[in-house]
């Protein structure tokens, strides 16, 4: 399962180029990536443990589930029609698959320690990858209709949900405010 996440992955950016070709004579690519390391702090971390894998994929594939659950009918037809096809199924596998991980982990107390540490790192990562609650780029994705609510209106829409989920595992979910970097 997690050679075939990561060959997903690699599907996905092979997609993300594909798209990002077709609009080539538009615009600099260079222009749409402006950075040199990664742009979202949860891909800045090393995964050591087998827990935190568990929990990245449950909590941060989760969180491109909710992002792009709401792209699905956006008004690029190309990025609506690979969202559909080839980013938003995929995305509800690797959470799924975080979740079932994070489940059998949780049938040991030493798994659910482990899992609770792990959630622990990966819950604030989690929700800064919804974006800053102030950036006026939100508004102007919204204007266009790549999104259709704010950073912070997906994310609080995403702890109740997730919260759940952590706690039908028998998790304590954290403060969605301690260890963030991005508010």
């Amino acid at each position: 399962m997690v050679l075939r996440t990561i060959e997903e992955e690699l599907m996905h950016a092979r997609e993300g180029w594909r798209m990002l070709r077709q609009i080539d004579d538009l615009v600099d690519y260079k222009e749409l990536v402006p950075y040199t390391t990664s742009y979202l702090e949860g891909f800045r971390h090393r995964v050591d443990e087998w827990a935190e894998h568990a929990a990245l994929c449950a909590l941060t594939d989760r969180v491109g589930v909710f992002q792009q659950e709401e792209q699905l009918d956006c008004s690029y037809l190309p990025y609506a029609e690979s969202i559909r096809t080839a980013f938003f199924p995929v995305e509800k596998g690797h959470a799924a698959r975080g979740r079932l991980w994070l489940r059998q982990l949780c049938q040991t107390d030493e798994g659910r320690k482990a899992a609770q540490r792990a959630v622990d790192v990966w819950w604030p990562r989690a929700l800064d990858m919804f974006g800053r609650s102030d950036t006026p780029r939100q508004h102007r994705f919204m204007y266009y209709r790549l999104k259709k609510r704010t950073n912070e209106d997906r994310r609080q829409a995403y702890i109740p949900v997730v919260e759940a989920e952590l706690e039908r595992l028998g998790l304590t979910v954290p403060d969605p405010l301690v260890g963030r970097k991005i508010l």
